[in-house]
This record gives C-alpha cells, structure tokens and sequence, in this order.
C-alpha cells in the first residue's frame, strides 16, 4: 500500500535469482536493476515535494495556482506601493532607462535608454508623416472649416522670414532682402529697378538665400513676412512699400520721377518687418 504523501516511499531491497545476471542489451527480461531505478526516482521525487504537498488544498495543482495568484498579487501590491512611494520625473534626459516587455523575447523585461526611443518615436513619425525638420508632401492637405495656415505673428530679428518659398537660381550675387525678378531670358533670378528697365515687370520675389553670383543657388520669398533690417529703410506700419530706382531695393515712398515704374511689392507691419506680397499691376510715372 502506498505511504506517499504521508511518508516517502522506503522501497525494500530487490536482488536477481540465483545465477541471473544484469545484461543492459536484454530488453525482455526484468532485472532486479531496473526495478530498484525506478524506486530511486519514485524516491527522489517524493523527497524533493515533501510530505502532504498540496497542504489544505484539494489537490498539489490547485494549491500551485493558488500560490502563483497569491504571489502576483503580492508583487502587483508591491509595485504599486514603490510607484506611489516614487517621486515623479518631470522631464527625460537621454541617459535616463525604463523597463519594456520584449513581445519577439517571450515578453521577457529590458531596458531601453530615452534617447534610444526618442530616436525610434522620430523615425516612426517620419516616416507616417511630414519631419518636424521638413519634408516632401505626398499628397493634399485639406483645410477644414475655422482652421488656416498661419504665419509667425512677430519675427524675431534681422534676418527671418515666414512664408511661401520657391528655390531658384541666381543670375547675380544677391543679399537677403534683395527684391528680385525672374528673368524669362535665362531663367534666373536678378535684381529689380524701377528705371523701367527689365524686370520691372515681371514675377517678383524677395531673396532669403543670399548668392555668391551667377549660377550660384538662392532662395525667394513669394508671399509672406521678412525682415531685412540693413536692406529695408524704415518702414511705415500699414503703409504700401514700393519697388525702388535702386537695384534690388525698396523705398516707403512712391517713385515721383518721369518714365519709372510704381509697382506696390508689399506693406510695412512694423518699421523693419515687410509683409511681402507683389501687386500684379503696375504704372510707369508721366
């Protein structure tokens, strides 16, 4: 009769008949060898559990699973109880860690750096949409009702600009602030002048990129917001500003002089900022 889980088993001794000898290779005979193996496991096993394993329970399955309900509470208590007891961070730093759940490594725990995440929420971001640095749209945006494209509502020094934006080649070294025509000749971009030359009459921007000279690579506004503080002169708020005599520049003052051209390229939002936006018309002074 079996004593286990009261008592582990103390199996008695078992010995081959007279002349019988152990053969490893004879499978159909029971040698006393094989029987006393078994009673060695049976042994180790049930000295390994212990006496009476399933304690109150019904069975050693139910008092396991209790136990593991038992134990994960107490650790999800615990846990808890540090988070509550954490001081909160307010900010992450590159070097700082956090714990994540491997799902490809059977969930297993691992540590990830801040930068290293940051890196990987940027490139998943490029990749669904625009980088905040810039990028090529693919495809149309459509403006809902109350929403806009806004501009910067102040510029914050000499130098900025807000706006739309075409690049170009330059027919000429140019500054930015420089206020330029695209030449249907040669497909560049040179600087005005109001002394009904050419030019003065054709599409106009603004340069933002400055050019070292001809063919070099620039940049023109089309409409927007510029600040060229050493290019502009003193702006008058709310006032027209107009192409000038001058290359390139623009004056606050409409031209008086025979044979030039008055063209309104935009209008003073403070004394240096140019809200930028070229008149399709234009006269030529009597």
């Amino acid at each position: 009769m079996a004593t286990y889980p009261s008592a582990v088993y103390e199996p008695r001794t078992k010995n081959n008949k007279e002349g019988v000898v152990y053969d490893a290779e004879e499978d159909t005979t029971l040698f006393a060898e094989d029987v006393t193996k078994d009673d060695d496991e049976i042994v180790a096993i049930e000295t390994e559990l212990g006496t009476n394993p399933k304690g109150a329970k019904a069975d050693v399955k139910t008092r396991l699973n209790d136990v593991d309900t038992a134990i994960g509470t107490k650790i999800s208590k615990t846990i808890a109880g540090e988070l509550d007891a954490m001081d909160e961070l307010e900010s992450m730093i590159d070097d700082d860690n956090f714990l994540v759940e491997d799902s490809e490594d059977d969930n297993s725990k691992k540590k990830v750096i801040w930068s290293t995440m940051v890196d990987a929420i940027q490139s998943l971001f490029n990749n669904v949409y625009l980088a905040l640095a810039g990028g090529t749209l693919a495809g149309d945006i459509l403006f809902g009702e109350n929403t806009a494209l806004q501009l910067d509502s102040a510029l914050s020094a000499d130098g900025k600009f807000c706006g739309i934006t075409e690049a170009g080649t330059a027919g000429d070294a140019l500054v930015f602030g420089d206020l330029c025509y695209f030449n249907n000749g040669d497909s560049r971009w040179e600087k005005t002048d109001a002394n009904v030359a050419d030019g003065y009459d054709k599409k106009l921007g603004i340069c933002v990129l400055a050019a070292a000279g001809n063919g070099s690579a620039t940049k023109m506004l089309f409409y927007g917001k510029i600040r060229a503080d050493g290019a502009f002169p003193t702006l008058t708020i709310g006032a027209p500003v107009y192409m000038a005599e001058a290359v390139g520049d623009v004056v606050v003052a409409q031209p008086t002089t025979a044979d030039v051209c008055i063209r309104i390229i935009g209008f003073g939002n403070t004394a240096n900022e140019l809200f930028f936006n070229p008149s399709n018309d234009y006269i030529v002074h009597a």
